[in-house]
């Protein structure tokens, strides 16, 4: 089924069902402890930003790409990351082509997010056409061990 949505200043059409298909299977993981943090952090993020990813068919949890930076004044631990979709977007009115990521969107002061063409980190199984989804966010550190 396809859902199109519009999301900051881009229209994006997803196969919600075949995007949900495609995190169900087994994924390469790491497990690392930066990446092990995010996994269960990014389930306590508010329910109305943690809906913007379930409702594109995504589960927060599952990604391949994923990199920890620093952590901020707050005490926040900075990520950047990337979800792919099985669909395509459009951005002001025009199809996009190579890589529209210049403008990012503002969820909120812990979470902004751009979509790409730029399809480097898509698993090999994800069906075409496919976009990533990029993003930024500042998650607590979750995990009883401490930070690496």
């Amino acid at each position: 089924m396809n859902n199109i949505a519009q999301i900051g200043q881009w229209n994006v059409t997803v196969d919600i069902e075949a995007t949900q298909e495609q995190y169900k299977k087994r994924w390469d993981l790491c497990d690392c402890t930066y990446c092990m943090n995010f996994y269960e952090a990014i389930k306590t993020i508010p329910e109305n930003t943690y809906k913007l990813f379930t409702q594109l068919g995504i589960n927060p949890s599952v990604i391949n790409h994923l990199s920890h930076f620093e952590e901020n004044e707050e005490k926040l631990h900075h990520y950047i990351g990337c979800y792919p979709l099985v669909g395509s977007f459009s951005m002001l009115g025009k199809k996009s082509k190579q890589k529209e990521d210049e403008e990012f969107f503002t969820v909120n002061k812990h979470l902004s997010i751009w979509f790409t063409n730029d399809l480097e980190f898509v698993p090999g199984f994800f069906p075409r056409p496919v976009i990533q989804l990029e993003f930024e966010i500042y998650l607590p550190w979750v995990l009883d061990e401490p930070a690496e």
